[in-house]
C-alpha cells in the first residue's frame, strides 16, 4: 500500500462543516489511516462568512492529538486552515490567528467559486508579499479557471500551488465540469496536490486510495507519489519548493 498525506481535511471536530463530534473525527481518521495516509492536516474553513469563527480550534486539536496516539500511532498529525481569500483574512492570519500549513508557511486558499481571475490574482500576490506561499484548495471549481485553462498556468507561473481534490480524479470526461477541468489540468501538468477536502464518512469521505490508483494507473508511480504524498509532505514540514512535471 502507498503512503499518502492529505494536506486538505475538515475531520477537526465542532468547528466547522466537518465532523461534529469526536466520534466523526475518529471515523474519518480511521478510513484515512485504513488507506495508507501517515500524514494528515486539519484545516477547518477560517474567515469564510457560513461559519463563526470557532475559539475551540485548539483545545479540540489537542483532543485529536491524543486520539492519534492512543488509535492511530503511526499517523503525523498537522493543524491548518482553509482561509477564506479577502483581505482581513490575510491579516487575520499575519496576526496569528489564523494557521498556515503544518511547520510551514503554506496557506491553503479557498475564494468565492465566481470570484474574477484579476481578484484571485490580487489576493495571491498580497499573500506572497506578506510572507506566505499560497495552495489553491480545489483549483477546479472556480469559474474563471474554467473558461480559460492558462489562468491556472499564470497562477503557476505566480508560484501558487494548484491542488484539486481526489473526488474528481477517477471520473472521466463525461463527468461534471470540475472533473473536466481536473483531468484537463492533470493531462498538461498543472496539479501539485490532490487531497481529500474530507467532511465526513459518507457524503464526503477522506477516501484518497482509489484516485492515488487512479493517477497511477494514467500518469506513472512516480507522479502518482508526488501528488499524493512527496509535494503536501514537504509543504507540511516547512519545505516550499514548486516543482512541475
Amino acid at each position: 500500500m502507498p503512503k499518502l498525506a492529505d494536506l486538505h481535511n475538515h475531520a477537526l471536530y465542532g468547528v466547522d462543516d466537518g465532523a461534529r463530534s469526536l466520534a466523526d473525527t475518529e471515523a474519518m481518521l480511521a478510513v484515512s489511516y485504513a488507506e495508507g495516509v501517515r500524514a494528515l492536516c486539519l484545516t477547518p474553513h477560517a474567515g469564510h462568512p457560513h461559519f463563526h469563527e470557532a475559539s475551540e480550534v485548539q483545545a479540540h486539536y489537542r483532543a485529536v492529538q491524543q486520539l492519534c496516539l492512543e488509535k492511530f500511532p503511526e499517523l503525523t498529525l498537522y493543524l491548518g486552515s482553509e482561509i477564506y481569500g479577502y483581505r482581513d483574512c490575510l491579516d487575520r492570519l499575519v496576526a496569528g490567528r489564523y494557521h498556515p500549513l503544518g511547520n510551514g508557511s503554506a496557506v491553503l486558499v479557498e475564494f468565492d467559486l465566481d470570484i474574477s481571475f484579476r481578484e484571485m490574482c490580487n489576493f495571491f500576490l498580497a499573500c506572497r508579499g506578506a510572507g506566505y506561499y499560497p495552495v489553491l484548495a480545489h483549483a477546479e471549481r472556480y469559474e474563471c479557471l474554467s473558461q480559460d485553462i492558462g489562468h491556472v498556468q499564470e497562477l503557476s507561473n505566480m508560484r501558487v500551488m494548484i491542488q484539486i481534490n481526489a473526488s474528481s480524479i477517477p471520473h472521466r470526461l463525461f463527468a461534471s465540469r470540475h472533473a473536466r477541468l481536473a483531468h484537463r489540468m492533470m493531462e498538461v501538468g498543472l496539479v501539485d496536490i490532490v487531497a481529500s477536502d474530507a467532511h465526513d464518512v459518507k457524503s464526503r469521505p477522506p477516501q484518497l486510495l482509489y484516485a492515488y490508483q487512479t493517477v497511477e494507473k494514467q500518469y506513472g508511480a512516480a507522479r502518482a507519489a508526488r501528488l499524493f504524498y512527496e509535494t503536501p509532505q514537504r509543504l507540511l514540514a516547512g519545505e516550499q519548493r514548486k516543482e512541475r512535471l
